[in-house]
């Protein structure tokens, strides 16, 4: 049972977000650290995104049943534990606020909440089990944690918040788009109206193929004013070159599950070492 609570937590989604919220964080210190803030950033993090987590397996669990992945999740084998866990990750995002309020700022404050009500709301409830263009509304809270790691530090909106969102949330289609394909019978056995789904795999693909290159584009920004060095643009400009030679590989019906993982998985390891470079760009 402990188990199935910490997966409720989504762990790796956690995680996920906590390295972008480094990267922003380190990016915005620039060497400076403060360790008290840097320990206050993640704890809001992790109080508020595993919230947000909690309430989308809530939100999820009558097509939950339906999918393969997720037809063993908590809350679909024990719907009687739902109101406990929503009122526990009410009082996880009210400690993460609060804890925000008091440590970091008002900006970070406003940041993490429009983030907890997009995807717990606009996206989860909402849009999720009604629209194709779900993800594109999903990927503003993916954009945020570096924001918010970047403002923990300088409280103020300038033009390197501007190509991180932009970075960030062209990075969250492609991404979301190939696990879709990966997992595309799933979705249409829960009635699910993906991308891929409403508009076919080749436009899917035309799709991943657009927003890889405006993800590079926006990624260079941060290299074009300054904000990121030399090695960084080479870095940005090797694992784009790679992710975007998979994402224009030949799709047919008959790879396009291994066609989608291999780009699901170049994401990773894009956004990953995008994440590392840019949180030591001071040191390297």
């Amino acid at each position: 049972m402990i188990f199935y609570f910490f997966e409720l937590l989504k762990p790796k989604i956690i995680l996920a977000n906590w390295v972008s919220l480094c990267s922003g964080y380190f990016l915005g210190s620039r060497g400076n650290l403060n360790f008290k803030l840097f320990f206050f950033n993640s704890l809001c993090l992790f109080l508020v995104v595993a919230s947000s987590c909690i309430l989308n397996n809530v939100i999820d669990r009558k097509i939950d049943k339906f999918m393969l992945r997720t037809q063993h999740r908590i809350l679909v084998e024990y719907t009687k534990y739902c109101n406990s866990v929503i009122i526990f990750s009410i009082i996880m995002f009210s400690l993460g606020i609060c804890v925000c309020i008091t440590f970091i700022n008002i900006l970070c404050c406003i940041l993490y909440i429009i983030g907890w009500f997009v995807y717990v709301f606009i996206y989860s409830f909402l849009l999720k089990k009604k629209s194709a263009f779900s993800v594109v509304v999903g990927s503003i809270s993916g954009a945020l944690p570096p924001i918010i790691g970047y403002c923990s530090v300088i409280n103020n909106l300038d033009v390197c918040v501007l190509y991180l969102f932009l970075m960030f949330a062209f990075w969250q289609i492609p991404h979301s788009y190939s696990l879709c394909i990966f997992y595309l019978e799933d979705y249409r056995m829960a009635n699910i109206p993906i991308f891929p789904i409403i508009y076919g795999l080749k436009i899917t693909q035309y799709n991943i193929v657009i927003t890889i290159i405006l993800f590079f584009i926006f990624s260079c920004g941060l290299f074009i004013l300054n904000f990121l060095g030399y090695k960084y643009f080479i870095v940005l400009f090797v694992l784009c070159s790679v992710w975007l030679y998979y994402s224009c590989l030949k799709l047919t019906h008959d790879n396009s599950k291994l066609w989608a993982k291999k780009v699901f998985q170049w994401s990773i390891i894009v956004v990953f070492l995008l994440d590392v470079f840019i949180s030591f760009d001071y040191i390297v």
